[in-house]
């Protein structure tokens, strides 16, 4: 697992559009990839094991290959799964289980050929 960000202090956060309310900012929130896996694969993964993860928003980003992952905030009590690709009209949306996640990336017109790891069991 590398964790490609962190905490970030108030002026990182700006510099590189993070949201001014980031978990990053508090350290409460991580960005990773995992060497070997896509996001979305890793993003599959988390989804099956909420129970077992102390996690808030867990978001993936299929273009740009790393998946969020945050503490439960008081926002994000229990755990919230979020898809976000903007290119296929996927603004954080919400996602409850691998069946819709599959669902959602195929019907923005997403199946498993353009990003790996959308389809199928682990």
């Amino acid at each position: 697992v590398t964790v490609t960000s962190g905490y970030r202090s108030p002026a990182l956060n700006r510099a590189v559009g993070g949201s001014p309310t980031s978990q990053h900012v508090a350290g409460e929130a991580a960005d990773l990839t995992v060497a070997g896996h896509d996001a979305v694969r890793v993003f599959r993964h988390l989804l099956l094991r909420t129970p077992l993860l102390p996690t808030g928003q867990v978001i993936v980003y299929p273009d740009r290959d790393f998946v969020h992952v945050a503490l439960p905030s008081r926002t994000y009590r229990v755990p919230t799964f979020c898809v976000h690709c903007p290119r296929l009209d996927l603004v954080y949306a919400r996602v409850a289980g691998p069946s819709q996640l599959d669902a959602l990336l195929a019907a923005a017109g997403h199946a498993g050929r353009q990003l790996r790891g959308t389809t199928g069991g682990e």
